[in-house]
Formats: C-alpha cells, sequence, structure tokens
C-alpha cells in the first residue's frame, strides 16, 4: 500500500492519504544527500502596503539561494534552482504556486552540479553519477556519518523550509515512540532522555535558538524518527489533488517515502 500524505500550511506537519491509483501522476524522484549546517537564510518576501509598487520585484539568484541555510558561500555562487535544472516535458508548463509557499521553496531547492554522484558523509560513492536512474543531486553539505533515509530526507525538507521563512514556532516532529520532539522546547533546552523503550523531557541543555542548536535539533529527530511516525505528523490527501509536497509513504517491509517536488500541466489538465 502507499499512503500518499500532505503539508499543512503551517511548519511542522507534513503532506497527505489517498489508496487511488496515481495513473497520470509522473514526478521525479530526486535521490538526496545528507544533512548539514551554516548561515541564516534570507527573510521571505514581505507584503507591502497599498501605497507600494503594483508589480514586486522577482527576487535575484542570488536572494534565492538565501532561503537555502546550509549552502555555502562557494555553493551560492554556484547556484542552480530545481527548476533551471529539471525541464518541463514538451507541451507542459509548471503550475503556478504561491511566493513564500512550501511549493516554491521546493522548486528552487539548489542542484549540486550535473554528474554529481550520491555519497555518504564519508565520501562512499552510493549512486554514481552517472546512473541512468539518478536525475539530479540537491546540493547539500553532509554532516551525519551516514546518508539520510528518506524518512529523514523528507523531516529536513520540511523543517529546512519553516527556518528559511523564519516560522518556528509550530515546528514539531514525533519520534518513532510517538514522543513529540518541538523545535520550540529544543530552543528553550529541554531535551529527550531515553528510558527503556520510552522518552521523557528534562531541561538538561542550554537556552540557544541559533541555526547549529537547530542543526543539533535535526540530528536528533534523524535518530529516532521513522517512517511510520510521518503518520503522525501529516495528514491524508481525500480529495484527486496532486501538490508539491504531498509525500508516497510506504510503511510495510523496511518502508520508504518520497516526495513531490514540481508539477507540470498541459492545456488538458494532465500532469508530469
Amino acid at each position: 500500500w502507499l499512503v500518499r500524505r500532505r503539508v499543512h500550511d503551517l511548519p511542522g506537519v507534513f503532506p497527505a492519504l489517498s489508496f487511488r491509483k496515481i495513473g497520470v501522476a509522473l514526478f521525479a524522484s530526486l535521490i538526496l544527500t545528507s544533512a548539514s549546517q551554516v548561515l541564516s537564510p534570507a527573510a521571505l518576501q514581505q507584503g507591502g502596503d497599498s501605497s507600494a509598487a503594483a508589480v514586486a520585484r522577482a527576487p535575484t539568484t542570488v536572494e534565492r539561494a538565501g532561503s537555502y541555510a546550509w549552502l555555502n558561500g562557494k555553493q551560492r555562487k554556484q547556484y542552480v534552482p530545481l527548476c533551471e535544472r529539471i525541464v518541463c516535458p514538451e507541451g507542459f508548463s509548471r503550475v503556478d504556486v504561491a511566493a513564500g509557499s512550501f511549493a516554491a521553496w521546493l522548486r528552487d531547492v539548489p542542484m549540486a552540479s550535473s554528474g554529481t554522484p550520491v555519497t555518504t558523509s564519508r565520501s562512499k560513492i552510493v549512486v554514481a553519477g552517472d546512473d541512468p536512474t539518478l536525475a539530479a543531486v540537491v546540493a547539500l553539505q553532509p554532516h551525519t556519518r551516514r546518508l539520510l533515509s528518506a524518512t529523514n530526507m523528507m523531516l529536513r525538507l520540511r523543517a529546512e523550509y519553516a527556518w528559511s521563512a523564519g516560522d518556528l514556532d509550530g515546528l514539531g516532529f514525533h519520534f518513532a515512540c510517538g514522543h513529540l520532539s518541538s523545535w520550540k522546547a529544543w530552543a528553550r533546552g529541554i531535551r529527550p532522555l531515553a528510558e527503556g523503550r520510552s522518552v521523557r523531557f528534562a531541561a538538561t541543555g542550554i537556552k540557544d535558538d541559533g541555526r547549529p542548536n537547530f542543526c543539533v535539533y535535526l540530528e536528533t529527530l534523524f535518530r529516532f524518527a521513522s517512517g511510520a511516525s510521518l503518520l503522525d505528523d501529516t495528514r491524508p490527501v481525500r480529495d484527486a489533488t496532486l501538490a508539491a509536497g504531498d509525500i508516497f509513504l510506504r510503511v510495510d517491509d523496511g518502508g520508504h517515502a518520497v516526495m513531490v517536488l514540481d508539477i507540470a500541466t498541459d492545456s488538458r489538465g494532465q500532469i508530469r
């Protein structure tokens, strides 16, 4: 069974559930590498008042790169967004997405150069750069000592979007044991303490809402989350729509998760 999960508008809650067959929906599953940390991103576009110019200025490439906090200076100069690397099929065009939305953020996620292999943080090649099943690799700085699992990549993308939007109060994910770990509590110094198969929380850490501590928070999530725990962090898709940020989740033998990063449509309403 595949269950499709949808991201809520607020950070911290994920995408959608549907057992229908997805006949026309084709989407690129990009193989994504490990976690990281670095600079604070640029703020998302602010709403203007009625006296402001009628036409908003499109963000520059440098400003778009600033929404991806893990990029270092060199990577920002070499920034190539997903929408420029992955071209639309002939006769299709990308669907409109709202500025500042999760869909817009995913559409601009930074790509590594063509031919980049998928590696662990120890530079062990997992998928060769010329592998015919590999469309592209998201440019991330490895940090953990292993490849990010599919489940962790879902958490990573959603959490990084919340960081870039500067809206972290609602950000939180469940551990496999069912306990919710929120960034707001973590930033106050609240830490999970394992007791057998259970977890309790205590104020054992320092108060810190900075980027390095945020990365440590993510690393902790990566250790204790699972495909099954994504069911607690998402809501079912109950209509026939497909949206960027939707997750197709398999929770049987070993489990797996794939996120829709972008969508194109044609004049007949078919989607890719």
